[in-house]
């Protein structure tokens, strides 16, 4: 039998929210939560419906298409943005359900947007309409790209590939694991070179150059549309940390939408700047639970609970967080 370390009891409200974004969803992801958390999967099939009426398309029906499995590429920008959304909301609304509430909340890219709704900042319909402009603003106007996790320093990849000014830093999650964005051709080169290096690297489900120059193609559609959702945010409401700034933020504004998804992602130093930051349980809503896998690696003093897994896992990782933060279930 497999042990697990048992922490001492949370003390009230000493829990963090982790929200993330493109590049950590996959097929069939949360497919256990959808089967047996009655929270999880009536708040799923509300949204959908609502995602149906607007787009006349079912995220369910895509995430979970039986013809469509792990290793499958998850990459229909529409789609999975709104699941992102759609799977992260339903799962705070289940904890919150079970007693456990954020006293903070970090978001990464995407995740920020779905911290919003999560607070109860903005309904989470406007941000179901928001993702939808917004993935047709980037569908239209930005060219071809992606995404590639790299298991390396920064400095050796630096050296390896000599990348121009077409391949950027996207992410720095710890020493040895960062995130590249670039064009398609630019990606191409740097996967050849890595590989005859031997250096290790993975492809992100994204076909855009998410937090780089790519994203000024858009730069004007994004500040305007961002106007739709301008709000300001309470000041004893639960805080909403940006992993863009690293800071606190307090508003949505059209500038912050579109610094959201242009400036570089500061997941690790955001976490850091936390006050007190060793106190908190890190809870990870993301699919893949790629944020608690990177504070394992870049800031292992902190205590973490993973939830969504592909190996279906979900109901006992929340029963284990129930436990350890000391609320019972309902």
């Amino acid at each position: 039998m497999i042990r697990t370390m048992q922490h001492p009891p949370a003390e009230s409200g000493r829990v963090a929210f982790l929200l993330g974004g493109q590049g950590t969803q996959y097929f069939g992801m949360a497919h256990s939560l959808l089967d047996h958390d009655p929270v999880f999967r009536s708040t799923v099939k509300s949204l959908d419906g609502l995602v149906s009426e607007r787009c006349e398309r079912s995220v369910l029906d895509y995430l979970y298409d039986p013809g469509r499995g792990f290793g499958d590429r998850c990459d229909d920008l529409l789609m999975t943005n709104l699941g992102l959304l759609m799977v992260e909301y339903a799962l705070a609304k289940s904890l919150e359900e079970r007693g456990v509430r954020p006293e903070v909340i970090v978001g990464s890219s995407l995740g920020e947007f779905v911290a919003t709704a999560v607070a109860g900042y903005l309904p989470v319909e406007t941000v179901v309409d928001f993702l939808i402009g917004l993935s047709e603003c980037v569908l239209t106007t930005m060219p071809p790209g992606g995404m590639v996790a790299v298991l390396s320093e920064v400095d050796k990849f630096h050296q390896a590939v000599k990348p121009n000014a077409d391949i950027e830093i996207a992410s720095v999650n710890s020493a040895e694991h960062f995130v590249i964005s670039a064009d398609s051709a630019a990606l191409e080169r740097a996967r050849r070179t890595m590989s005859a290096k031997r250096i290790l690297y993975q492809d992100l489900p994204v076909n855009f150059a998410f937090h780089s120059s790519a994203v000024d193609a858009m730069a004007a559609d994004l500040r305007d549309f961002g106007k739709t959702i301008n709000t300001e945010f309470p000041r004893d409401g639960v805080p909403i940390f940006s992993s863009r700034s690293g800071a606190r933020i307090s508003e949505v504004s059209a500038e912050a939408c579109w610094e959201v998804v242009r400036g570089p992602i500061h997941f690790t130093e955001t976490v850091a700047r936390l006050p007190d930051y060793r106190g908190y349980r890190y809870v990870d809503l993301s699919p893949s639970s790629s944020l608690a896998a990177t504070l394992r690696g870049s800031l292992p003093e902190t205590i973490r609970f993973p939830i969504i897994t592909p190996f279906q896992a979900e109901m006992e990782n929340i029963g284990r967080i129930v436990e350890e933060c000391g609320v019972r279930p309902k």
